[in-house]
C-alpha cells in the first residue's frame, strides 16, 4: 500500500530525484571533458616542446653551417690572394724568359758572326801574331795583362795541333807566362835564386847525362831536363830549362819554378807533348804536376 505523500522525504520525490540524476550525469560528463582537455593539453605541450627542441636544433645546425661556410669563404679568399700572387710571378717569369730568349738569339747571331770571321782568319797568321807580341813583350820585360795571355792560351787550344808552329807558339806562351810569374815575385829570378847543381845543370864546362833522380827534393837549382830521368821528384824554386832532348818525367811536381823552353820541332815527341800540354793546361804555372 502506498505511503501517503505527506510522509515522504524530499529526495524521494520523483521530480527531485530526476534533477539530481541529471546533475550527477552532467558533472561526470564535465569531469570526463576536463580530463580529456587536460590530456590533450599535456600532449599539445609535449608536442610544442618537441617542436621547439627540433627547431632549436635546426637553428643551431644552420648556425654551424653558416660558421663553416664563413671558414670556407675565408679559405677561398686566401687561395684567391695566393693565385693572384702566382699570376704576378708568372708574368714576371714570362718576362724574364722572353728577355733570356732574346739575349740567346742575339748571342747566337754573335757566335755565328764570330764563326764566320774565324773561317776568314788564317790560323797560321793568328799563331804568328801571338808569338810576335809575346816576343816583343819578353824582350822589353813588359807585363801584358794576364787576361790577354789567357786569351792567347784559349785561342791556341781552339786550333788543331797540326797547325804550323803550333807547339812553338805553346812554348812561347809558357815562357812568357813564366816571366810574368817572375816579375810578380811568384817564381825565382834565375840570376838571384837558382844556381848550377851537380848532375842537373849542363854548361860549357860541365855536363852530365843519363842520370836518374828518384824521390829527391830539388830546390834552387838550374835544371836541364834533357837526357835525364826524373821519378817522384819535386822541383821547388828552380829554373827549369828544356832543349827538346829526350827526357823522362814520371809523377813529378813543379812548385814556383821558372820555365825556359826552346821552340820544339814541328812534330814533337810524346814526352815533349806531355810537358807542353801539362804546362799549357795548368791554371797556374806556379804549381804543375805530371802524373805519368
Amino acid at each position: 500500500m502506498t505511503e501517503p505523500l505527506r510522509h515522504r522525504q524530499p529526495w524521494t520525490r520523483p521530480e527531485i530525484f530526476a534533477s539530481v540524476s541529471c546533475v550527477v550525469a552532467l558533472a561526470a560528463m564535465v569531469g570526463t571533458i576536463a580530463n580529456s582537455c587536460a590530456s590533450h593539453k599535456s600532449a599539445a605541450v609535449n608536442q610544442a616542446q618537441y617542436d621547439e627542441t627540433k627547431l632549436n636544433q635546426r637553428i643551431d645546425s644552420r648556425i654551424q653551417s653558416s660558421t663553416k661556410l664563413d671558414t670556407v669563404i675565408e679559405k677561398l679568399n686566401g687561395i684567391s690572394e695566393r693565385l693572384s700572387r702566382l699570376e704576378g710571378w708568372k708574368e714576371g717569369i714570362e718576362s724574364r724568359v722572353s728577355k733570356i730568349s732574346k739575349e740567346q738569339g742575339e748571342l747566337k747571331q754573335h757566335v755565328s758572326g764570330q764563326q764566320a770571321l774565324a773561317k776568314l782568319v788564317n790560323p797560321n797568321r793568328v799563331l804568328a801574331t801571338i808569338r810576335a807580341e809575346l816576343s816583343a813583350a819578353g824582350e822589353q820585360s813588359a807585363s801584358l795583362p794576364r787576361s790577354q795571355v789567357l786569351e792567347y792560351k784559349n785561342a791556341v787550344k781552339e786550333l788543331p795541333p797540326s797547325t804550323n808552329a803550333y807547339w812553338a807558339t805553346v812554348a812561347a806562351i809558357i815562357n812568357y807566362q813564366s816571366l810574368l810569374d817572375q816579375l810578380s815575385g811568384e817564381a825565382p829570378d834565375p840570376a838571384k835564386v837558382s844556381h848550377p847543381c851537380a848532375g842537373l845543370t849542363t854548361s860549357k864546362h860541365s855536363s852530365s847525362y843519363g842520370n836518374t833522380f828518384t824521390g829527391a827534393p830539388i830546390a834552387n837549382c838550374v835544371v836541364d831536363l834533357d837526357r835525364e830521368t826524373f821519378i817522384d821528384d819535386t822541383f821547388v824554386d828552380c829554373v827549369v830549362r828544356y832543349h827538346n832532348g829526350p827526357t823522362m818525367l814520371r809523377n813529378v811536381q813543379f812548385i814556383n819554378c821558372r820555365f825556359i823552353l826552346d821552340p820544339p820541332p814541328t812534330e814533337p815527341s810524346p814526352q815533349q807533348v806531355q810537358l807542353l800540354q801539362a804546362l799549357l793546361d795548368a791554371q797556374s804555372q806556379t804549381r804543375v804536376r805530371l802524373t805519368t
